[in-house]
């Protein structure tokens, strides 16, 4: 029955407006331009570019190369289950690396300036992957973490905490 709702079938899918939306930068990016009042970039075509930089590094070179059905055949196609920590560790600093040196560029509370934008929207569980596979964020990645925390102190990324 999923499979009618999301083509590959994976999560998330959003039913909203008659609509049935998946992979979380299309939701994210119909949600920007149909919701304006609650802005997940900012006005200038310059710092929408930087809040770009920061999602694309977490969706397209981070997430996807340590998401769990990946880690599950790198661990099937080397018999060695307990690589999957390994993996996942290694790709995982790799991206937050790019991020942290991005958001050090870019400046702010979060992850680009000093409000929430899209950009915070990806971060946070790539942050929460980090720490389930025991990446030292405060140590290695200072301001991912700090803008991981100004996010979590908002209402809205609280509630979409998993462990909530």
């Amino acid at each position: 029955a999923y499979q009618q709702l999301s083509p590959l079938p994976l999560v998330p899918t959003l039913e909203i407006d008659g609509l049935h939306l998946s992979q979380s930068l299309a939701i994210l990016e119909y949600l920007e331009e149909t919701r304006p009042e609650i802005p997940l970039l900012p006005a200038g075509a310059g710092d929408r570019a930087k809040v770009r930089e920061v999602v694309m590094v977490m969706a397209a070179d981070t997430q996807p190369i340590q998401n769990l059905a990946v880690l599950n055949h790198v661990a099937e196609l080397t018999g060695d289950p307990d690589i999957k920590k390994t993996w996942a560790q290694h790709y995982i600093r790799r991206g937050l690396a790019g991020v942290e040196r991005l958001i050090t560029r870019h400046g702010g509370d979060f992850a680009v300036g000093s409000a929430p934008t899209l950009a915070d929207v990806c971060l946070v569980p790539q942050l929460y992957n980090a720490a389930r596979f025991g990446v030292d964020l405060a140590g290695e990645f200072p301001r991912c973490a700090a803008a991981g925390a100004a996010a979590q102190e908002l209402g809205a990324f609280r509630e979409a905490d998993p462990h909530v």
